[in-house]
């Protein structure tokens, strides 16, 4: 699984996808852990207008984890064959490293689709359900 997610300078995933300074592209492998990063530029400016979706897909992403991205952008994603779960906040490799674990977590749960990691994580955390992870 390639997981990619729009970042500042310090790593932190960014509140707006089409203004982020770059991509992190995270190469997961079979056993939940990050094998190999990428950084792809990013071309300022609206996220839904530019080729980004493409770029990602050819790449092998399959998943986006952004904090602010409009409808037009998920559509964009959508189309390109990337899931987009937005919400996110804090450290890209933090959250991509957790991501794995959220999905084995909602698949118990079963919790269709996790829309905010971050927030999901603590509540994982919190009510100790790490024995499913």
């Amino acid at each position: 699984m390639k997981i990619a997610v729009p970042v500042t300078g310090n790593n932190q995933i960014d509140g707006h996808f089409g203004h982020c300074e770059f991509y992190s592209v995270f190469s997961i492998s079979p056993d939940g852990k990050i094998a190999d990063t990428k950084i792809i530029p990013s071309v300022q400016g609206c996220g839904c207008k530019s080729n980004i979706a493409s770029v990602l897909a050819a790449d092998g992403v399959t998943v986006m984890l952004a904090g602010g991205i409009g409808a037009g952008a998920i559509n964009v994603m959508a189309n390109a064959g990337i899931e987009v779960v937005r919400g996110c906040s804090g450290d890209a490799s933090e959250v991509v490293k957790l991501y794995p674990k959220v999905l084995r977590v909602s698949k118990v749960l079963r919790v269709s689709k996790v829309i905010r990691v971050s927030k999901v994580l603590k509540v994982v955390y919190s009510y100790a359900f790490f024995k499913y992870l």
